[in-house]
C-alpha cells in the first residue's frame, strides 16, 4: 500500500464523486482490459503511456473509487 503525506490546505477535499480512494491494479495486457471493458459498455479512460513505463486506463466503480489497471510498456 502506498500512503502519502499532503497540505491538506492545498489538496481537493473528497466529495462523492471524489472519495479520495484510488486503486492502482497490474495487469498483463491492459490493451485487452480496455476493449473487454468498452464492450461491457463502461467509461473508460484511454490507455495512456506514462513517463514511468506502465500504459494505464482509469475507471470509477459504483462507490466512487478511481480504479486504475496498468501494465509495463515492453522496450
Amino acid at each position: 500500500m502506498l500512503q502519502e503525506i499532503v497540505d491538506s490546505d492545498t489538496q481537493e477535499k473528497p466529495t462523492s464523486e471524489n472519495n479520495g480512494i484510488q486503486l492502482y491494479f497490474i495487469t498483463d495486457d491492459v490493451d485487452a482490459l480496455y476493449t473487454q471493458i468498452l464492450a461491457n459498455g463502461l467509461k473508460v479512460s484511454v490507455p495512456k503511456i506514462e513517463f514511468y513505463g506502465m500504459k494505464q486506463i482509469f475507471l470509477t466503480d459504483p462507490d466512487g473509487r478511481t480504479l486504475c489497471f496498468e501494465s509495463l510498456v515492453e522496450t
